[in-house]
């Protein structure tokens, strides 16, 4: 990562903080923010351990709203709406057939030739 992103980075974290402080009021954000950005204007090393700190806090929540969220999600709203449709009878997913028909699937007999190929869609 170039200096301007792990810059960027910085004042992405600092702004956070000072944020959270108007919000919640909590002097230690504040101390904590001010802190970050002094630390990291005197000090690339600490400038860069900070960055790779907040990478992987990224990374985590990353796998979080992936996998935990998303699971949550499904079965507190998804679930309970296919256990409804399955209650009531209904199935949104099948297809109406016509009569005599026994399946949805239609049989084509084509031969393929080199114009097929030119306009695919």
């Amino acid at each position: 990562m170039d200096k301007a992103k792990k810059t960027e980075a910085i004042l992405v974290i600092v702004t956070g903080l000072i944020l959270m402080w108007f919000i919640f009021k909590i002097k230690i954000l504040l101390t904590i923010g001010l802190l970050i950005g002094i630390l990291s204007l005197l000090s690339s090393f600490i400038q860069n351990q900070i960055v790779w700190l907040w990478m992987k806090l990224a990374e985590l929540l990353g796998y979080i709203n992936g996998k935990i969220l998303l699971s949550v999600i499904f079965f507190l709203f998804l679930t309970p709406i296919a256990l409804f449709f399955k209650l009531a009878g209904k199935d949104p997913m099948i297809k109406k057939r016509k009569s005599g028909q026994k399946s949805l699937y239609t049989e084509r007999n084509h031969t393929y030739c080199a114009e097929d190929l030119e306009h695919i869609w």
